[in-house]
């Protein structure tokens, strides 16, 4: 009698298919890994970016915010200001950027001062700001701190803020094409798919937000292209 292999094939079977399953789960996850890589989210290396994202807060609404209230934020919002630099954004084409590429560092004041005095400026007397935005995204732009707020200053200035936008009295409500309109036309070569505008859930504008290239010109924005309508709450 020939003895019964059937429980041995069966066995043998189970296996070859535990072992191919294991050997495409490692291939996805490589694959998967490779995809992250791509998409920059992997990266975390000092100037290893695309481009640029100016982020411009419209500051009469983030005054209006709970954030606004808090001591920290008390010079910027008693200083009747419309826009201000939020910061200067390393990017990778798509949907990530990387972030926090070296040591947390303060910002002496020389330095802050660079984008203190630009024009639209860095709010003041907030020093927490500055070491964050330097720490989370000037470590990833590969440049020193005085380069990278001098580049944050140099951006702010490439922006002309349209007229009716410099220092509103009261409330004005436009729709996502006349706010790109209005940049557009004061800024030559600035386009609609240059420029990213977000209003918060009342349906204020937050920010406009422009992108630039790595030598400070214009581009078109990858990933978070996104025009929205909104209020401009007024400059008091």
């Amino acid at each position: 009698m020939k003895p019964n292999n059937t429980y041995g094939f069966y066995r043998f079977a189970a296996m070859l298919i535990a072992c191919l399953l294991l050997s495409s789960g490692a291939a996805e996850a490589r694959k998967y890994h490779r995809h992250r890589e791509d998409n920059g989210q992997a990266f975390n290396e000092t100037g290893q970016f695309d481009y640029y994202l100016l982020a411009l807060s419209w500051s009469p609404e983030f005054c209006n915010s709970p954030s606004g209230r808090l001591p920290s934020k008390h010079a910027q919002c008693t200083s009747k200001l419309g826009f201000v630099i939020h910061g200067l954004w390393p990017q990778f084409y798509g949907q990530a950027y990387p972030q926090d590429c070296g040591p947390e560092a303060d910002v002496p004041a020389a330095v802050a001062a660079i984008a203190l005095n630009a024009v639209p400026p860095m709010p003041p007397g907030d020093e927490q700001l500055f070491k964050h935005e330097w720490s989370k995204h000037g470590t990833c732009s590969g440049l020193n701190m005085t380069e990278y707020f001098t580049a944050i200053k140099t951006s702010a200035e490439k922006v002309a803020i349209p007229e009716p936008l410099k220092a509103p009295r009261t409330d004005i409500a436009l729709d996502a094409g006349a706010i790109a309109g209005a940049f557009a036309a004061a800024n030559p070569g600035l386009k609609a798919d240059m420029m990213n505008i977000e209003v918060d859930r009342r349906g204020n504008v937050s920010s406009v937000q422009i992108c630039f290239s790595k030598q400070l010109s214009f581009q078109t924005c990858s990933g978070r292209h996104s025009l929205k309508g909104g209020t401009f709450l007024p400059v008091n």
